[in-house]
C-alpha cells in the first residue's frame, strides 16, 4: 500500500486496525543459535520489500554488521520469497534457514521446533508499526466523510471488542480460519499469535516515515519516499 501511494495511487489510511506481530525465527536443522550465526544463510519472507521484509533488514542494518544483510546489497544472506503456508516444509527440507514471518504463521512454525531468533519487540519498528491499516479512496474521504466515519467508527469497535472480549476473539479467527482453510487451528498457538500484537486503530505517522526511509536506504525504492497526505486527517 505504501509503495503504490509513492506511485501515485488515490489511497489514504483512515485508520489503523492491529501493529506488530512480526518475528525472525529459525529451522531446528539451520544450527542457527543466535544472530552471529546467520551469516550466507537463506531467508525468506512474503515478498520483496514486503513490511516483514523491511524490518529485518532494518534491524540487520542496526546491527552495523556488512555481512549480516542481504546480498542484494553486499551482504552474504540469500533472500527468497513465499507465501507463508510453505514455510514449515521449506524448513523440513533446507531450502531456507530463516523466516521473517507475520503472526500465527509464527507462533505456528514455533510450535513444530523454530527457534526465536528476533521477536517481535526487537525487530525494526516492531510494536508500533500497523500491519494492518484500513484505507478508503481519496475521493471517498473528501466527498462522502459520514460513510468514512461510519467505517473508522465500525473499526473502533472491532477494536474494541478484540481488547475486551480475548477469548471470544480468539474462538471467532478459529472459526474464521476454519471456514476459509477448512483447518482447525489450535487455541493455545491462535493466543500466543494474539498476545505479539497490538489491536488499535491508532497510526504513528512518524513510524510511518521512518519505515519509508528504510525502505529508500535498503534500496526498495528508487526515489525518497513522501507519505504526506496517506493519513486522512480527522
Amino acid at each position: 500500500m505504501l509503495n503504490n501511494y509513492s506511485n501515485g495511487a488515490d489511497v489514504k489510511i483512515i485508520s489503523g486496525a492491529s501493529a506488530g506481530g512480526t518475528v525472525v525465527v529459525a529451522s531446528e536443522q539451520s544450527g542457527i543459535e543466535t544472530l552471529e550465526d546467520i551469516e550466507g544463510k537463506t531467508f525468506i519472507t512474503p515478498g520483496i520489500g514486503c513490511t516483514h521484509n523491511v524490518q529485518f533488514e532494518t534491524y540487520l542494518m542496526e546491527q552495523g554488521v556488512d555481512e549480516l544483510s542481504s546480498e542484494r546489497i553486499g551482504g552474504s544472506l540469500k533472500h527468497v520469497t513465499g507465501n507463508p503456508a510453505s514455510y514449515q516444509g521449506m524448513f523440513e527440507t533446507g531450502q531456507v534457514d530463516l523466516a521473517a514471518v507475520p503472526e500465527p504463521w509464527a507462533s505456528i512454525l514455533i510450535d513444530n521446533g523454530a527457534k526465536v531468533v528476533v521477536s517481535t519487540e526487537e525487530i525494526a519498528y516492531g510494536e508500533n508499526l500497523p500491519n494492518v491499516v484500513s484505507v478508503a479512496t481519496g475521493d471517498l474521504v473528501e466527498n462522502n466523510p459520514d460513510i468514512v466515519q461510519g467505517l473508522v467508527d465500525a473499526q473502533q469497535k472491532a477494536v474494541d471488542y478484540i481488547n475486551e472480549n480475548r477469548e471470544e476473539a480468539q474462538d471467532i479467527a478459529i472459526n474464521a480460519i476454519k471456514d476459509l482453510t477448512k483447518q482447525e487451528m489450535d487455541k493455545a498457538i491462535v493466543a500466543k499469535a494474539m498476545d505479539r500484537i497490538t489491536y488499535t486503530t491508532e497510526i504513528d505517522e512518524e513510524v510511518l516515515l521512518e519505515f519509508g526511509q528504510s525502505s529508500f536506504e535498503l534500496e526498495f525504492l528508487k526515489e525518497q519516499p513522501n507519505f504526506e497526505g496517506l493519513v486522512a486527517s480527522e
